[in-house]
């Protein structure tokens, strides 16, 4: 019986050849497990290569994946939508639908492309993890700025002047943001989601 390889598992055997992707990879290439895709596993991997590392790259390890594993189509993989749970993303219902019409009796997703208890496997640009990190830099960052930039006893006078208060915001939203926004970039840039 087959197991179906996600994108995910195929990109990080490439760029962590140790990871437990890596020595799934081994395992197919040395005949211990049949490995099957889908066309659409196939078109992520090649667009993550084809930026990442160029056109002949991509092209010489989509081939190198067809000749390892069993292509499912998409026509194949569509008529068995209809069996998989609804909870999934579409393109994830489409990759279990897919692992269906395989025969595959085991998904395999890397850990790294899984958030928690997420079960899309499509990584998100901006999770719970990344939001905790972004509020982190945030406060550090923010009351080293408000001790920095507040004038002394800018808060003891009464009444309160807006624009000190707006000082003192922005001392926190700027970090923030910023650190979201890297943090979704990179997120785009890692996993390659299309927008």
């Amino acid at each position: 019986m087959p197991v179906f390889l996600d994108s995910s598992v195929l990109i990080q055997a490439m760029e962590r050849p140790n990871s437990a992707s890596g020595r799934t990879l081994d395992r197919v290439i040395s005949k211990e497990l049949e490995a099957a895709v889908d066309e659409l596993v196939l078109e992520e991997v090649e667009n993550f290569y084809r930026e990442k590392r160029g056109r002949a790259f991509a092209w010489r390890y989509a081939e190198l994946i067809r000749r390892l594993a069993r292509v499912t189509t998409l026509q194949a993989a569509t008529r068995r939508l209809p069996e998989v749970d609804a909870k999934f993303a579409p393109r994830a219902r489409l990759h279990r639908a897919a692992a269906l019409a395989a025969g595959a009796d085991q998904f395999v997703v890397d850990p790294a492309a899984k958030g928690g208890a997420d079960t899309d496997l499509a990584p998100r640009l901006y999770g719970r993890t990344d939001f905790g990190r972004s509020l982190a830099i945030a406060v550090v960052v923010g009351l080293t700025l408000f001790f920095i930039n507040t004038r002394p006893g800018a808060f003891a006078a009464s009444p309160v002047d807006p624009a000190d208060i707006a000082r003192a915001i922005l001392n926190f939203l700027v970090p923030f943001t910023v650190a979201s926004v890297s943090v979704m970039l990179a997120n785009r840039h890692r996993y390659h989601v299309a927008s």
